[in-house]
Formats: C-alpha cells, structure tokens, sequence
C-alpha cells in the first residue's frame, strides 16, 4: 500500500545516504591505487555520485574495466584481489541457493500433506512466494559473480566448480514444487524418469547442505 511504501522511505533515504558515504570513502581509496579509474569515471554518468538511487552507481572495481585497459588503470595484484572476492561470493550465493531450496522443499512438502483451509493457502502461498523472490536473488548473486570473475580471470579449470547456472540446474534434490511436477507429468516417459540426474549445485555437499564430499 501507499502507507507502507511511505513509511519505508525514511529508512531507505537513510542507508543511501550511508551507502553514498561509503562510496565516497572508496573514490579517496581509488585516488591512491587507481587514480587512472577516476579519470575515466569521470567521464561516466553511471559514476557520478549525485543521483538519487546511488545504488545503481559503476565503482570502478578492476572488473569494470577491459582487460586491454586494466593493467594500465590498476596493479594486478588489486585484481586478484577482486577475483577471490568474486569466488567467494560464488560460494556464498551457491550456499544461500542451497539453503533455500532446502527450506522451500519443507514448505512445498508441508503445504501438500498438512495445509487444507483457504486462508492457511493464501497465507502459505504468501510465505512460499517470498521465499522464492529470495531464491532467485541467490541465483542473480551468482550468476553476476560468475560473469564478474570470468571476466577477471578468463576460462579455466574453476568453471568445473563454479559452473554456468541455468535455469534448470536450481532444483532440489527432490521436488516438491507442483509447478516441477505438472512439467515432469507433460514429458513423455523415459527409461531415466524417476532417476533424473542430481544438479551439479550439490556436488561436494551432504544432504544438509554442508560441503564434505569430493
């Protein structure tokens, strides 16, 4: 409603003053070690520092530059630097990615075994649909730490790892999406149905998400 969009707004007006601060610090820290960045940031609108949503704003990390141009804007070792902040994220987001599709497992389950009333539905559809919006914010994380670390480091053997995440490879390891089920109940019968293969998001995780296998 209009009320709430209003009462959220002093909050989100403070934390992108707080964020424009730190943005701030960081173009000091840039003066030091990338003073050739600025230049060139300079010259960008998506850098410029007074625009309302400064969310939206190009920092000038390493990544943000072409590889032709990088080793003369920065020192290599601030784009290693970059490069094992991009894996770690990729980490993460596949651990957020994981975690929730683990809990909308026990939600979908649940929903199908013990919820018959209409105003449990709505209300457990409600829960279900916001947990699904945090679910694919996981996968957006990935998929642009990915695309960030690509570009930092180039091909190799880490993309065995850290794979290209397609939209059919965010799957648990059992589906309890009824959504999953209508597509799978559509495909003609294989000699693989009811064997299909595991993701490659869970390879080297227990059941519980834990990263102990190889």
């Amino acid at each position: 409603s209009s009320s709430t969009t209003a009462s959220k707004l002093p909050a989100l007006i403070q934390r992108r003053h707080a964020l424009r601060r730190r943005i701030s610090k960081f173009r000091a820290l840039q003066a030091v070690y990338m003073p050739a960045a600025l230049a060139l940031l300079s010259e960008d609108d998506r850098a410029n520092l007074e625009v309302e949503q400064v969310e939206g704003i190009r920092l000038g990390l390493p990544s943000d530059f072409k590889t032709m141009h990088r080793q003369r804007i920065c020192d290599a070792k601030l784009a290693h630097i970059e490069s094992l902040l991009r894996e770690s994220q990729c980490n993460d987001a596949l651990e957020d990615l994981r975690n929730k599709l683990h809990g909308l497992s026990h939600l979908y389950h649940t929903k199908k075994k013990n919820i018959r009333h209409q105003g449990a539905n709505t209300r457990s559809y409600a829960y279900i649909s916001k947990q699904e919006g945090y679910k694919k914010q996981a996968v957006e994380k990935y998929r642009h730490a990915r695309h960030t670390l690509l570009a930092l480091i180039g091909p190799g053997d880490w993309e065995l790892r850290l794979q290209v995440l397609q939209d059919e490879d965010v799957r648990h390891m059992v589906d309890d999406d009824p959504q999953t089920a209508k597509k799978k109940r559509k495909r003609k019968q294989g000699p693989a149905e009811g064997q299909r293969l595991l993701s490659w998001i869970w390879r080297g995780v227990d059941t519980d998400g834990d990263p102990t296998l190889t």
